[in-house]
């Protein structure tokens, strides 16, 4: 099932991925860590990824209509 995934993008990540949301095309199932890679944000500086409400992992597959927000680690004193 061809559609886009949704990816909202947070704080210091947009240092590498310039736009707060994209939308990229999919066919099917796609790795995040490949989609993360393709917007060239690092994957150390991902803390926080929620799909569709719920805090998954970096390691998972997104699906089209999915929507995934990525939040950096934040260090504070």
């Amino acid at each position: 099932m061809a559609g886009v995934v949704t990816i909202k993008i947070f704080a210091s990540l947009l240092h590498w991925a310039k736009e707060p949301q994209v939308q990229i095309p999919l066919e099917g199932p796609t790795p995040l860590q490949s989609i993360v890679e393709g917007l060239r944000i690092p994957e150390e500086e991902v803390a926080v990824v929620i799909r569709n409400g719920k805090q998954v992992k970096l390691d998972i597959e997104v699906e089209p209509g999915d929507t995934v927000s990525l939040f950096p680690v934040i260090d504070g004193g």
